[in-house]
């Protein structure tokens, strides 16, 4: 049941990483078909190719940034870690999917794809994500929306199966076991 529990908060945070990330695709695009065209022309003369070329992109960098989530696992919930290093995994995430996204364009030749779009995506990806983090850490209702059960465990008996029981909550944290300590069992002399 609560592997269960861990599954389904790392699965709502994939899905909202995954709004977010098509959130940033969307505003990146806007920005540097509209913004940059019109701010900095003589930098961006023309703005890019209709959002429809680039819907296929978004497709595949929405399973890229997922798997790379997973492989970062300072990122995912129920892990132990400081902000400042789930935000660091946030920014590693991000920035090796744009360089994949980049190399994909490359090999698959993909010439309407700009890297300044590239760049921008990310940005603002990273900055939505870190955002994100930082909301879930700061504010009651992203610490209880984040927030597994936690249940503390005291193991009985101090045998080489109880240890490797310890060893095992304690590699799986996202579980929501806490142990607290061994109890140790003496036998009684009989009256």
């Amino acid at each position: 049941m609560l592997r269960e529990s861990a599954k389904l908060v790392t699965y709502r945070r994939l899905l909202w990483d995954s709004v977010l990330t098509s959130l940033a695709f969307l505003l990146a695009h806007q920005l540097r078909s509209h913004g940059l065209s019109q701010l900095l022309p003589s930098l961006f003369p023309t703005g890019l190719y209709p959002l429809r070329q680039y819907l296929p992109l978004l497709a595949l960098a929405l399973p890229l940034w997922a798997g790379f989530s997973l492989a970062f696992p300072a990122s995912m919930p129920g892990r132990r870690v400081s902000l400042s290093r789930e935000i660091a995994a946030c920014w590693g995430t991000v920035a090796l999917g744009v360089l994949a996204l980049a190399a994909l364009g490359y090999l698959f030749r993909l010439d309407f794809v700009s890297r300044p779009f590239l760049l921008l995506f990310g940005l603002l990806d990273g900055l939505l994500l870190s955002t994100a983090r930082w909301l879930e850490r700061k504010t009651p209702l992203g610490k209880k929306l984040l927030a597994a059960p936690e249940r503390v465990v005291v193991i009985v008996g101090t045998t080489p199966q109880a240890a490797k029981l310890a060893q095992t909550l304690q590699e799986h944290q996202a579980w929501g076991f806490r142990l607290l300590g061994f109890v140790g069992v003496e036998e009684h002399a009989k009256s």
